[in-house]
């Protein structure tokens, strides 16, 4: 079964997470050595800390955006996408086994048009889960 309409692309969002995990990474070193100079005001360390502390809460929201906007594509556009794609072989077959729609130009063209509505409702969909 071809798919109509691509999964939705979250790689952006992805490699935001992946960008903040690495300052994570690099304020948690820079708190040790810190730590570890003992040449650094209570106040520096609070500064690191404060920052790694904003990093660590937008990494955790994004996250948890991820998760819900793959929870959604998989409980509701995925399923729209099959029940798309399941229409496509269906007219498809109707088109090659019978002469309904040349009989039925009308039918043909209101089925057509309501494939190309579910479709253009999917990819707003999965743009809408794209967006940052």
């Amino acid at each position: 079964m071809d798919q109509i309409v691509k999964a939705p692309d979250f790689s952006r969002i992805e490699n935001r997470i992946l960008d903040l995990q690495r300052k994570r990474e690099a304020l948690e070193k820079t708190q040790q050595v810190l730590k570890d100079s003992q040449d650094f005001s209570d106040s520096d360390h609070k500064l690191v800390d404060e920052t790694l502390l904003g990093v660590l809460r937008e990494q955790r929201n994004l996250m948890v955006d991820l998760a819900q906007r793959k929870k959604v594509y998989e409980d509701t556009v995925k399923n729209q996408q099959l029940q798309v794609a399941g229409r496509q072989e269906a007219l498809s077959l109707i088109n090659d086994t019978t002469s309904t729609f040349e009989l039925f130009p009308e039918l043909a063209q209101s089925l057509a048009l309501r494939q190309a509505e579910l479709i253009q409702a999917i990819e707003e969909s999965k743009r809408l889960l794209e967006l940052e």
